[in-house]
């Protein structure tokens, strides 16, 4: 089964969709207007980036590789990190 270079980018961004819907349905902030998780797929640079509210919290670098997505090592920021649940239970 062959599949054309516009069927697998199409299959791409359904899928990167679906990541992001489920990944925005665990959103930190505990509902503060303003401090919801946004994940940002920059494709010029293959990354996905964690944005809450206006701040950059980290991002994951991905490569296409025969068909698949390579996720390369991610990075989160030692703020955030630190903060992470069950160590911070508010900003």
């Amino acid at each position: 089964m062959s599949t054309t270079a516009g069927a697998e980018a199409t299959g791409r961004e359904e899928n990167n969709a679906a990541l992001i819907t489920a990944l925005r349905m665990k959103t930190p902030g505990g509902g503060e207007p303003g401090r919801e998780l946004e994940i940002v797929n920059d494709t010029e640079r293959d990354r996905w980036i964690a944005v809450l509210g206006a701040d950059g919290i980290g991002e994951l670098t991905y490569r296409f590789v025969g068909g698949r997505v390579v996720l390369l090592p991610a990075r989160v920021d030692a703020a955030t990190r630190a903060c992470a649940p069950p160590r911070c239970t508010g900003s």
